[in-house]
């Protein structure tokens, strides 16, 4: 991500309608947007204003978390978490079949 990341909001040049609904999702300079969700629906962000909001970060060179790919350690991390949880959920059924 470019390190002018803490520029206010307004600096990407988007339509009023987007710089509200941004602002009242607690927006304030880029980095705010950048974090965003774009996944999740939220209500102040409608599908253009969402477009909008996209395509005036990539053209600022800026790109939401959400599309960052996550490092080998942290897959490796997320993969071993649910081999564990795998593992409990074994565990936990045939302490239930033991019970049933």
């Amino acid at each position: 991500m470019p390190s002018s990341v803490n520029r206010p909001l307004e600096e990407l040049q988007l339509s009023v309608r987007a710089r509200n609904a941004l602002h009242r999702l607690g927006c304030e300079t880029v980095q705010d947007v950048c974090l965003l969700d774009f996944n999740v629906s939220m209500r102040q962000l409608g599908a253009k204003t969402r477009l909008e909001v996209l395509d005036r970060l990539a053209r600022a060179g800026f790109r939401p978390v959400l599309f960052e790919k996550p490092s080998s350690t942290e897959v490796r991390k997320i993969a071993r978490g649910l081999d564990r949880v795998g593992r409990e959920i074994r565990i936990l059924q045939e302490r239930l079949k033991k019970l049933g």
